[in-house]
């Protein structure tokens, strides 16, 4: 879309990364000729934020409870995980305020016992409440991370990224 918001609008996990309709066919070309083989599948939506809406691992995928059945199945098919419709914390752009990896999750501090309960059955990893940028519960607006490590927010305190760093190193 010429845009630089990449996290807003892409998501995915080892089996493919999906990217909204509204991506122009050049931005397409070299993201598919950047990542060689990798599945790069354009989901088809009325809404086009996939990054806020879609969160997943290699287990599970959660997303937006209002999003198209159509495109929950393009989901499923294209990440090869169980997808899952719900909120979490009353938040129904679940991609905010969960991060996940095949190691831990971190998810806003609102999420009950039940959802924490709930995400670490979907995802079987375990997670744990935090915030971002000294305070920040909406997690993924600070925080990018994968197997390889994580990025944060210029203001992301130093118990902040403790908590980070032992949720996604398996500690």
């Amino acid at each position: 879309m010429g845009t630089r918001l990449l996290g807003v609008l892409v998501t995915g996990n080892n089996n493919a990364l999906l990217v909204p309709d509204t991506i122009t066919q050049d931005e397409l070309s070299r993201l598919r000729s950047s990542l060689g083989d990798f599945n790069v599948v354009v989901v088809r939506s009325r809404s086009n934020a996939l990054g806020n809406i879609i969160v997943a691992n290699s287990h599970g995928a959660l997303v937006y409870p209002n999003l198209e059945d159509e495109v929950v199945k393009v989901i499923r098919d294209a990440l090869g995980v169980e997808v899952v419709k719900r909120s979490i914390g009353g938040i129904s752009s679940v991609g905010t305020v969960v991060a996940v990896t095949d190691v831990g999750g971190l998810v806003h501090p609102d999420a009950t016992d039940e959802e924490i309960e709930f995400l670490r059955d979907l995802f079987k990893v375990p997670f744990r409440t935090g915030t971002v940028n000294f305070g920040v519960s909406f997690v993924r607006t600070g925080l990018v991370v994968n197997s390889k490590g994580a990025i944060v927010g210029n203001d992301t305190s130093g118990p902040e990224i403790a908590r980070i760093q032992t949720t996604f190193s398996g500690l």
